[in-house]
């Protein structure tokens, strides 16, 4: 693990370019109680940015499994297509836990709630108490452990935005998945609740893993809200006019394609109770 001293920079330079001889752009990596801040520089144009970022070493980003990275964007405008970028390079593809995403630009900040993404400052630790420690502790979710070689994650309780549920296997939230909140799991994922958050099924780990096997994956929500699923590495970026939402669906792949079905039997269910 890569030891950062309390704010430390790391600078890189950017391939000099004929308007901008000897020109250096510096990316700020603070220590901080949470984890590290990423201070982005403002000038860079994105393409330059995201070749900067994607030169840090991986070891900067292996952080304590409580502590995370805040990007801090400054008053810097980014594109859709930017955003897409780098979630998929940097973010999916060297698996960083982002606590938040803070910009001082409004069009920025604006993009970032779009995509569903958290962008509140991480809490600060109390005096006298570990750096790990947050103000709010959330609840602990109880799990529960299967005789069998199953993998399931059961949690009884909402997420809200900031916290990040990673498991190896497939899980069942009992509660509503909060805008900010995600959930990233190496099988399916069943929201009972209200699915305003991310979620991630079929998260490959491994790069031998065979992408088929994606096509068993499924995502089953009480209410689809999300701004952004991923079924393995395949993405899907809904809104208010989307098949399916503010209703119960199942979300698959159909030829490499996310598909969304209503959950036709809950409807006949409802009207068949206002009937009696």
């Amino acid at each position: 693990m890569k030891t950062f001293q309390k704010h430390t920079t790391e600078n890189i330079r950017e391939p000099q370019a004929p308007s901008r001889r000897g020109a250096e752009v510096q990316i700020h990596l603070e220590r901080r109680p949470y984890g590290i801040r990423i201070i982005m520089p403002v000038l860079p144009s994105e393409g330059t940015l995201l070749d900067i970022l994607l030169r840090i070493p991986s070891k900067a980003y292996l952080l304590p499994k409580e502590e995370g990275i805040v990007l801090d964007f400054q008053s810097r405008v980014c594109s859709s297509v930017f955003l897409v970028r780098l979630m998929q390079k940097l973010i999916w593809g060297k698996r960083v836990r982002v606590l938040a995403w803070i910009s001082t630009n409004a069009e920025t900040l604006s993009l970032f709630r779009s995509f569903g993404l958290s962008v509140e400052e991480p809490h600060q630790p109390i005096e006298g108490k570990s750096l790990t420690t947050p103000v709010v502790s959330p609840p602990k979710a109880p799990e529960v452990s299967l005789r069998n070689p199953v993998m399931l994650k059961l949690i009884c309780t909402s997420l809200r935005g900031g916290q990040t549920i990673e498991a190896p296997g497939d899980v069942i939230l009992w509660g509503h998945l909060n805008p900010g909140a995600e959930i990233i799991a190496g099988g399916n994922v069943v929201v009972a609740g209200r699915l305003r958050g991310l979620v991630h099924a079929g998260q490959v780990s491994n790069a031998e893993t065979p992408e088929s096997n994606a096509s068993d994956i499924f995502i089953l929500a009480g209410s689809f809200e999300s701004p952004q699923i991923r079924i393995g590495n395949k993405l899907c970026y809904p809104d208010a006019s989307t098949y399916g939402w503010g209703e119960s669906v199942l979300i698959t792949l159909e030829d490499g394609k996310p598909t969304i079905r209503v959950n036709s039997l809950l409807k006949e269910s409802a009207g068949k109770r206002k009937h009696r």
